[in-house]
């Protein structure tokens, strides 16, 4: 996985696919162009807590 941060609404969006259109859930703010980002040991925790959440849904 990996990730954009997005600058209108200051907050990171994560995906699996690097490539395509990329759109920020939050605000709705094309992140296309932006860089991509690797993750970080805490980004993995962090996604891996909010995968089980929804798995329990």
């Amino acid at each position: 996985m990996v990730k954009k941060f997005c600058p209108k609404c200051r907050s990171f969006s994560y995906s699996a696919k690097t490539q395509g259109r990329w759109i920020c859930p939050s605000c709705g703010y094309d992140l296309t162009l932006k860089p991509i980002l690797m993750l970080e040991q805490s980004d993995r925790t962090d996604v891996s807590q909010i995968k089980t959440s929804q798995a329990k849904k």
